[in-house]
């Protein structure tokens, strides 16, 4: 369950990023 929780919180910043780079 931890992990599941921190793969969510490294999702978001993810889409962040990926937005920012370019959307694909």
């Amino acid at each position: 369950m931890n992990i599941q929780r921190k793969k969510k919180s490294i999702k978001r910043p993810d889409r962040s990023a990926l937005h920012s780079t370019g959307p694909r």
